[in-house]
């Protein structure tokens, strides 16, 4: 964890878990409404940006989207620190007959990238067994300080088979290279930021089978 981090930051990041319903920054992409009942089962994290424990997961707004909030995803210059990945799996649970695709991901952290320094966020996702959506490659600059957030609409629109329950997987990954920066600093890009806001939101669009 940062070196700012402490516990009222913590309860805010939970908070905003319970209570989000919609993106911060970027604008609405319209998705057809869900079916009513939507839940979902969390099926686990796993990868060196995500300990155990520092994952949570949850359907927001209705079934409209889904949320995921990392305390412990964070890449940076000290050894062994620069690339850290995280594969997180879950279940949505909605009634037969209906199917449902991910339209818009954003993702939220924090980065303190001093002179020479840069970083990247890499994300995917694909339902099992079936072909997965390309990804997205954010590129961070020298010299950026302060939370951010990056946003990737899906043009092509892969849907979860129909008839049956299937896994959904997310994986992220972030990455911090040290270039011509001095060596008395320090670099780091996270998926956690300083306000506790969501770290990324998967804006979702439903329709019948």
């Amino acid at each position: 964890m940062r070196a700012f981090s402490h516990p009222a930051v913590a309860v805010a990041a939970a908070t905003a878990l319970a209570v989000f319903a919609g993106p911060a920054v970027a604008a609405p992409v319209p998705g057809s409404a869900p079916p009513p009942g939507v839940t979902m089962e969390f099926g686990g994290a796993s990868g060196t940006g995500c300990p155990r424990g520092s994952v949570q997961s949850a359907v927001s707004n209705g079934g409209k989207a889904i949320t995921v909030l990392y305390s412990e995803f964070e890449a940076s210059t000290d050894a062994g620190q620069g690339n850290k990945r995280c594969l997180t799996k879950l279940k949505l649970k909605y009634p037969d007959g209906w199917t449902y695709a991910v339209i818009k991901v954003d993702h939220r952290g924090f980065g303190d990238l001093p002179k020479g320094s840069t970083g990247s966020l890499s994300a995917g996702h694909f339902f099992s067994g079936e072909p997965g959506e390309a990804g997205k490659t954010h590129q961070f600059a020298s010299g950026h300080t302060g939370n951010w957030q990056r946003t990737h609409s899906i043009e092509s629109r892969v849907y979860a088979p129909c008839g049956s329950e299937v896994t959904f997987n997310m994986n992220t990954g972030l990455t911090v290279d040290k270039g011509s920066m001095s060596p008395t600093e320090r670099a780091i890009l996270t998926l956690d930021t300083t306000d506790g806001a969501i770290s990324e939101e998967y804006l979702l669009d439903w329709k019948e089978c």
